[in-house]
């Protein structure tokens, strides 16, 4: 995680994804490019910095310019830790100090960088994620193919695609991606069934995997026992919002 390098400053206000890289890019690689495939969040910085030299804007102000505002997503981004925002959530997470678990659990923002990045650490809510997803399988941010292209498996790591999980359950196909790992006090999942009308979402303000493993039990309950006609003629759309922000998504 790069947030573990030595050279991380959890409370420096980084100007761009390039002061960033400059955390981790010195070390040597994992493995030659093309050769394996591995989740990595500092994959996701690497990605934020060709964003901004491509655009030459600042990698949120692209995405808020690009995904946000057209999606309609008015309660999504990555909040600095001065703002104030109403109804921002807060995560809460077990210390290192309690590992019985005896105590109650604790605000996370000890964890908190001052800012959201392209690997994670934004604010978004069940509603908004439900408009990305309309807008995602409506075309409008991208054409059909490129939808395609970015959302099933491609490369070498299994179940994964350009920045979403593929999941086949019962002959279906289920995409999305969560986030929030374990001990940071947040987490969320988020599933589209790519061929009918159903999106889940779960956030939580706890650890992982509690919106993961929910999320898994919902379109497991979907692809089981209903069936594809009930689904597609239904057009219903299933929610879950278990705290008002969840603070981590790609």
């Amino acid at each position: 995680m790069f947030w573990e390098w030595p050279r991380y400053d959890s409370r420096r206000k980084y100007r761009d994804h390039a002061e960033l890289l400059s955390v981790f890019a010195d070390r040597p690689l994992s493995f030659e490019p093309g050769t394996v495939s591995s989740y990595i969040n500092e994959g996701f910085l690497v990605l934020g910095a060709v964003i901004e030299k491509i655009s030459g804007q600042n990698h949120l102000d692209y995405v808020r310019d690009n995904v946000f505002r057209p999606s309609g997503m008015s309660d999504t981004d990555s909040y600095a830790l001065d703002e104030a925002v109403p109804n921002l959530a807060v995560g809460y997470l077990r210390y290192d100090d309690d590992p019985f678990a005896m105590e109650p659990r604790r605000p996370n923002q000890i964890l908190l960088g001052w800012r959201g990045n392209a690997c994670g650490g934004g604010y978004s809510t069940a509603p908004d994620l439900l408009k990305f997803s309309r807008v995602l399988r409506g075309y409008k941010l991208l054409d059909k193919d490129m939808t395609e292209t970015i959302t099933s498996r491609k490369g070498l790591m299994p179940g994964y695609g350009y920045g979403f999980a593929h999941q086949m359950m019962n002959g279906r196909s289920v995409r999305g991606h969560g986030g929030g790992g374990s001990g940071s006090g947040v987490n969320s999942d988020f599933g589209i069934f790519r061929d009918n009308g159903y999106t889940v979402v779960v956030l939580s303000n706890y650890d992982a995997p509690v919106a993961q493993d929910l999320r898994q039990k919902i379109c497991e309950f979907l692809s089981n026992a209903l069936g594809i006609d009930t689904v597609r003629a239904s057009g219903f759309w299933v929610v879950v919002m278990t705290s008002l922000g969840g603070p981590d998504f790609h």
